[in-house]
């Protein structure tokens, strides 16, 4: 892999502050675009942007272009259809949206686990939903060795009334990988759902 000729393709990359090259290593507060994307972006706003579902010409592009776009998304993520993707501003507004959903089925007295290991908008959406449905948070603490999620105080945290799980794949502080497998197993045997961000993952790994 030759990363100049990957950097070349990212305008941002290649700028100069003070003389020095710039390094952007908050990916999930706001990941750089490369030229390809920009020229999809301005190609698409040139030739007349439209909603979804509009019965003219740019309205019928639109649609196509969003099929398109579902699709491949569908492949990267392994989704068993490109029905499954939503797209959304981004994973704040996405996760505060869906938590509103979900929560909706909550009872008093219902439990849901977060991770200290997590990027806030995977904590505060959920916490936010839990209070306003009576429902209690806990919190997995973070193995102050390797910033890992303690997995031996999550699963004594889990219980017959947890509902869901909501932990990250990869920090984007510390770039630590949970163990996605183990911590979604675990969450089956008491029935509860989980939810991943998976914002901080997705650019470097499968």
């Amino acid at each position: 892999m030759e990363l100049g000729a990957i950097r070349s393709q990212f305008p941002a990359l290649l700028q100069q502050v003070d003389e020095q090259p710039v390094y952007f290593f908050d990916g999930p507060g706001g990941a750089q675009v490369s030229s390809r994307v920009l020229d999809a972006m301005t190609g698409y706003l040139k030739k007349g942007n439209a909603n979804l579902g509009g019965r003219f010409f740019s309205g019928y592009a639109t649609d196509n272009m969003m099929a398109n776009a579902r699709s491949a998304a569908a492949t990267f993520l392994h989704a068993a259809s490109p029905e499954n993707i939503v797209f959304g501003a981004n994973m704040t507004t996405l996760c505060f949206s869906l938590s509103r959903a979900i929560s909706r089925e909550w009872k008093p007295g219902d439990e849901v686990i977060v991770s200290e290991l997590d990027h806030y908008s995977n904590v505060s959406s959920w916490e936010h939903a839990a209070r306003d449905r009576g429902v209690v948070v806990k919190k997995v603490r973070v193995n102050p060795d390797d910033c890992s999620i303690d997995v031996e105080h999550f699963l004594s945290l889990l219980s017959t009334q947890t509902k869901l799980v909501a932990f990250t794949l990869a920090s984007n502080v510390t770039g630590t990988l949970a163990d996605a497998k183990a911590i979604i197993r675990a969450a089956r045997s008491v029935g509860a759902a989980t939810f991943i961000d998976a914002v901080h993952y997705a650019p470097h790994q499968r």
